[in-house]
């Protein structure tokens, strides 16, 4: 079940009311068929996605819809991603999800296991300011919190949320920081990201690094700079497979 008041996944404090998109989604002009905008709520953006061990891409018995451990896949179309993509803003969230096994103290059992609790952006949330605090035994926060960055991947003709949570978190901070080192608008620059394995109680994951990668070109900047115009301040529905939240130690949930 999904809670009724659950703001929206990347919801912004202060946000306007989602706002009428037009038909250039897409760093290209869409074709007939498309003369109506679309609102926001219409839309969802495509996670660029880490397939784990555990993911369904990887366990797949189709070969077509079978995907390697380790590789970095749009997760809507399923389609691998480049390693150079350009950060176009950030924006935070903060995700409770219910535990996957009954006999945890934080259990709500008005939600399937695994399922997202609440989701939201405030950080003065009361939920949140509790639920990220490591419990009295140093048991893990019930929060979990998301920095995510719209993103424009080379190659690609449309946006995508990349996110960083737990085991990458340490990335994301990294990524944040050389934005902010370099100065000027965040997508000025391009970045390399890099996957490394890790291993933590007998369990195998993949985690994301980043390296600096020098300028956007000016083509790559005109396309940032117009989906930073598109999508900041509204409200972005980012896209989920339906994929429960993992374990510990099998990485972070979006990857």
């Amino acid at each position: 079940m999904t809670p009724e008041k659950a703001p929206e996944m990347g919801k912004e404090v202060g946000a306007p009311n989602p706002a009428q998109v037009p038909a250039t989604m897409g760093s290209m002009k869409l074709g007939r068929g498309h003369e109506e905008p679309s609102e926001m709520d219409e839309l969802e953006i495509p996670r660029a996605k880490l397939v784990q061990f555990t993911s369904g891409e990887a366990k797949a018995q189709n070969k077509d819809d079978k995907r390697d451990a380790g590789v970095l896949i749009n997760s809507l179309t399923k389609e691998a991603l480049g390693e150079f993509f350009i950060p176009i803003f950030k924006f935070t969230n903060f995700i409770q999800w219910n535990p996957m096994k009954k006999e945890d103290p934080n259990f709500d059992p008005a939600f399937e296991k695994g399922e997202m609790v609440f989701s939201t952006s405030e950080r003065r949330d009361p939920r949140v300011v509790e639920g990220i605090k490591f419990g009295p035994n140093g048991e893990a926060p019930k929060v979990t919190k998301y920095m995510n960055f719209l993103c424009y991947f080379v190659g690609h003709t449309y946006p995508l949320v990349l996110s960083f949570a737990k085991t990458s978190f340490a990335a994301g901070k990294r990524l944040n920081t050389l934005t902010q080192v370099g100065g000027g608008d965040m997508f000025s620059c391009k970045y390399k990201l890099v996957v490394e394995m890790k291993e933590n109680a007998g369990q195998s994951f993949f985690v994301l690094d980043v390296k600096p990668a020098g300028k956007a070109t000016e083509e790559e900047f005109k396309i940032a700079e117009h989906w930073y115009e598109e999508f900041r301040g509204k409200n972005i529905k980012v896209h989920t497979d339906g994929e429960q939240a993992p374990a510990a130690g099998e990485g972070p949930w979006p990857e």
